[in-house]
């Protein structure tokens, strides 16, 4: 999709733009099941403990299980860019080659690269300021809490025998 990234309908609403023939797309958007909360295993002990910190400090209800792959992906630039401020703090920004040229540490640019990663990856699950109001973290533990829950809960309960599915 190309342009600009969908307001949530509830924004539209708190903004006084809100246009049920416009915006009736957005107003129930699907959300996974599941929260978010234990790190894969293979992630490193300090990696485990800035997933912790993102999970306890995150909007509530907003990671799901189906958001572990952005959120690890998050986590190792995270780790990733400490570690390369660390060696920048330690060996300095510039080295100097085998030839006595100077030049910029490669740390510098992992430390950049994994900036930009920690930036895309944290604007998809609404870490950042301006993400935030692009999110809904729609409270999924209430039955029927989008017109999607609604008619998933419907089929579930049509497909075990407990009425139609209309």
């Amino acid at each position: 999709m190309k342009g600009r990234k969908p307001k949530p309908a509830a924004l539209h609403q708190a903004h006084g733009t809100y246009h049920a023939t416009r915006h009736r797309a957005h107003a129930d958007v699907p959300v996974p099941p599941g929260e978010l909360a234990e790190p894969p295993a293979w992630l490193t002990p300090g990696q485990r403990e800035i997933w912790g910190y993102a999970v306890a400090h995150a909007p509530q209800a907003l990671l799901r299980r189906l958001d572990q792959s952005v959120l690890t992906v998050w986590v190792i630039a995270c780790d990733l860019h400490q570690r390369s401020a660390a060696l920048i703090e330690t060996e300095g920004m510039t080295t100097v080659t085998a030839l006595g040229v100077e030049v910029i540490s490669p740390h510098v640019n992992n430390l950049n690269k994994q900036a930009l990663i920690m930036l895309k990856a944290g604007a998809e699950m609404g870490f950042t300021p301006s993400s935030r109001t692009r999110v809904n973290a729609a409270d999924t533990g209430k039955a029927g809490a989008s017109r999607f829950a609604s008619l998933a809960n419907r089929r579930a309960s049509a497909e075990t025998g407990g009425g139609p599915a209309h």
